[in-house]
């Protein structure tokens, strides 16, 4: 390809005389540098020469003259056919203006001021024109838009693709100034049609190490300096290429040490970690605080000495086998410690439970890391709840108004002297005020109150060694005497006991005079039970008060009526279960806050044929005796059922039943596959049905067995503890039961809401239930001054008469319709 012509420009930028007809390639080296390999802002562009001449790869040509401040372009002139006929190579000179843009980059406040300086140079010099879209200088990232390159202005026949190495390395180039860190633009998008345009995604630039040295191991055809020069490139490279992994390596580290440090820092529990030997090595913010030391200040000293000072040089100390750093650094060994004690910067000992596990490098313990948590919110609420066990137990087996055992206290003294192996003679005295019911219509029971607590004192004071006093609910205390003296010294001590207490009593000044009747039974004779001697003793009392009151009466053997009695009752409740004279009543349970039946519990009553209705407390006692509860016990719970599936197929949803459940039932090893059949058969849910359970029976069939009842609750069923507060159940088992609800027994509801005592014990109990997260129900409500304080207590189911007595089932139905709607007052 020879030069056929050049303006004077031409002329002037490249130095050259234009020498018609002489080859372009003959021009003197300095004046044009054209190579096979041009290389022009990073891009490379190919020249081809075949046997006819010059032929270009693609359009343009990008030259680089030998005056870096010259910038030029060579491209063909086609002929019709598209053969190339000559080529036109255009320069201009951008020192003077790329000097000029290069300050006002470097003087930009800001990136994309920057940028636009560089895009107003490029514009100016017509190469194109760029447009900063958006830029994110921390991850050195932008995109950017090209539109118009000059040399599409100049050749028609150019395509936007022609524009794209100029326009890459031009990008490539600013991007990497302004990111301060190697970059490469490279282009996403190229529109032909149109406005011509392409947009270009800017990153930071990947270098592929490896194949660059594998590109330097080929080292055929080269001198032995090229070779030479190449060895110390790779090598070069190579220590580049393990520096960039070190940095790798080193950056991933750092950052796994700030994630496990900012992990630390979050965990809320105490951690602390310690060397071989037992010294401090770290402490998370959490340890800092809780144990106030500086991290700082107390690293490489040991531990245990700091933290457990009185035990450090003791057989407990670090060197023992029990003591958990010994475990961990010398064995190893992982432990927990629940209840143990820190010693604090400021010399307090808290309450702590902790882990200890050991750190190991290399198959050896080089220390180990403690997680402890503060446990004293945890030992204060413990303390309550041992405060609430000793009120419950209190109640449970004292009478608050005298302080003295109750009547469940005296029943199990007396089974247990009774089942003494010495066979001792044991005396009871059941003793009962007279008249006792008029000094509280007409003084008030603040007065009765007083009275019983000095007819307490009395009694007590003429109580012999090795005897006991309790008192029995009312106006009835009970004697126990064990062994049992010769029969005229207790009818001595009777005599003197009823002496006492018809002495006047002294009220504000006013005399109150009373009188007493009393009842002995000695046992085994007259019973070989707690509760059958009682029966004994009272009917005994009752002999005495039939007797004119102010006397005693033994029991004897004329009075085996009872016993026959009992007997009697026994045998026509058996003909009656299997007749079907008994039927099931239902009462209702209502919410506290608004009064709707949320439950009814299913009761048994029997209507005699010759004596009408039997009390419960005359039959169901006798049941409990012998077999009978069993088959009325799985009776009751049928019918029930099965009427609550009849109320809900008629549209009435009762959400809840409640059903009995007798201490001897629970020692049907079937008894969980039997109430599993009898919902089956009702296709009621199990959840509807609940079982209530004496606290006694509760937790003695937990201790024998613990499955049936994990069996119940296990098919969906709930449980309900029934009169709570009167059996020995402690908080360590209750909180250990799979019970639902707690039933508060009606003794507790009484003296509502002016009994200081019942209302401790009842805000006791709902603060209980709160606390385990079971369900409230208090029993026994009759009146709307003890619903409404229930309500307040936050008691939020409640029974009683007040809001309905048990019905027959037809009865029941409407009272489902209609509903009592009682909504309880405050109080």
């Amino acid at each position: 390809m020879s030069l056929q012509s050049c303006n004077t420009c031409e002329k002037k930028l490249a130095t050259i005389d234009p020498l018609p007809g002489k080859g372009l390639f003959e021009q003197p080296e300095s004046c044009i540098s054209l190579d096979s390999q041009t290389d022009v802002n990073g891009i490379p562009v190919e020249w081809h020469a075949d046997g006819e001449g010059l032929r270009f790869a693609g359009v343009e040509g990008i030259i680089l003259w030998k005056d870096p401040s010259l910038r030029g372009l060579l491209a063909p002139l086609r002929d019709a056919l598209g053969e190339a006929l000559y080529a036109r190579l255009m320069a201009r000179d951008v020192a003077a203006s790329s000097r000029a843009d290069s300050d006002l980059i470097a003087a930009a406040p800001d990136l994309a001021s920057g940028f636009r300086v560089f895009a107003d140079t490029v514009a100016a010099a017509g190469w194109g024109r760029f447009r900063l879209e958006t830029h994110d200088a921390g991850a050195a990232t932008a995109r950017v838009t090209l539109e118009y390159p000059w040399e599409l202005e100049l050749f028609p026949d150019a395509t936007p693709e022609h524009a794209l190495p100029f326009a890459e390395g031009k990008l490539t180039g600013i991007f990497s100034h302004l990111f301060a860190t190697p970059c490469r633009a490279t282009p996403e998008q190229v529109t032909t049609s149109g406005a011509p345009r392409a947009v270009f995604s800017v990153a930071p630039a990947q270098r592929d190490l490896d194949k660059e040295l594998r590109d330097l191991e080929k080292t055929d055809g080269l001198t032995v300096e090229e070779q030479l020069r190449a060895a110390n490139q790779y090598l070069r490279l190579h220590q580049e290429e393990l520096e960039s992994r070190v940095e790798a390596r080193t950056r991933a580290l750092e950052q796994a040490d700030r994630y496990n440090r900012l992990l630390l820092d979050a965990i809320p529990e105490g951690i602390f970690g310690v060397d071989r030997e037992g010294r401090f090595t770290f402490l998370n913010p959490a340890a800092q605080r809780l144990l106030g030391h500086d991290p700082e200040a107390i690293r490489g000293h040991a531990a245990w000495t700091l933290l457990q000072p009185g035990r450090a040089d003791t057989d407990n100390g670090p060197g023992a086998p029990e003591c958990p750093a010994h475990c961990v650094l010398g064995r190893g060994e992982a432990c927990h410690v629940d209840d143990d004690t820190f010693r604090t910067a400021d010399g307090a000992d808290i309450p702590v439970s902790y882990y200890c596990a050991p750190l190991y490098q290399e198959g050896e313990v080089t220390g180990a890391v403690v997680t402890f948590r503060d446990i004293r919110d945890q030992k204060a609420a413990e303390a309550e709840q041992r405060h609430l066990l000793e009120v419950l137990s209190a109640r449970a087996y004292h009478d608050d108004l005298t302080g003295l055992p109750n009547r469940r206290h005296l029943v199990e003294r007396l089974d247990g002297a009774l089942e003494s192996p010495g066979g001792d003679e044991l005396a009871l005295v059941l003793l009962d005020l007279d008249r006792f019911q008029e000094v509280n219509d007409s003084l008030g029971h603040a007065a009765g109150d007083w009275l019983l607590q000095q007819a307490a004192g009395r009694l007590h004071a003429l109580l012999p060694t090795g005897g006991e006093l309790a008192h029995l609910g009312g106006d009835l205390f009970g004697i126990l005497l064990h062994p049992a003296p010769e029969a005229g010294t207790v009818a001595n001590l009777v005599e003197g006991m009823l002496a006492t207490l018809h002495e006047p009593f002294t009220l504000d000044g006013e005399p109150v005079r009373v009188s007493a009747s009393a009842g002995i039974a000695r046992g085994p004779g007259d019973g070989l039970g707690g509760e059958s001697l009682l029966r004994s003793a009272d009917t005994a009392l009752h002999r005495a008060k039939d007797a004119g009151r102010g006397t005693w009466r033994a029991y004897t053997s004329e009075l085996t009526t009872a016993a026959r009695n009992h007997l009697k009752v026994a045998t026509e409740l058996r003909e009656a279960v299997a007749q079907g004279d008994l039927v099931v009543y239902y009462q209702p349970l209502v919410d506290a806050s608004t009064g709707d039946i949320i439950a009814a519990e299913a009761l048994a009553r029997w209507h005699h044929s010759d004596y009408g209705w039997v009390p419960p407390d005359q039959f169901i006692p006798v049941a409990e005796e012998t077999d009978l509860i069993l088959g009325l016990g799985e009776w009751v719970l049928t019918t029930a059922v099965a009427q609550v599936a009849s109320w809900r197929r008629q549209g009435l949803r009762l959400p809840r039943l409640s059903v009995n459940l007798s201490p001897r039932q629970l020692h049907q090893r079937d008894l969980a596959d039997t109430v599993g059949g009898i919902l089956a058969h009702s296709g009621l849910e199990p959840s509807v049905l609940e079982l209530e359970i004496t606290e006694n029976a509760f937790l003695e069939e937990q201790i024998r067995t613990g499955g049936l009842l994990d069996q119940l609750h296990g098919r969906g069923v709930t449980l309900a503890i029934d009169d709570f507060g009167t059996g020995y159940a402690s908080l360590a088992y209750l909180k250990h039961l799979p019970v639902d609800r707690i039933k508060l027994d009606r003794s507790f509801v009484q003296g509502l809401p002016t009994d200081n005592a019942d209302l401790a014990i009842s805000r006791s109990v709902a603060a209980l239930g709160q606390s385990l997260d079971v369900g409230i129900v208090a029993e026994g409500v009759e009146g709307p001054e003890q619903a409404g304080c229930l309500a307040d207590l936050g008691i939020a189911e409640l029974q009683g008469f007040y809001f309905g007595r048990p019905l027959p089932a037809g009865t029941f139905t409407d009272f489902l319709q209609s509903g009592p709607r009682r909504r309880p007052e405050s109080c």
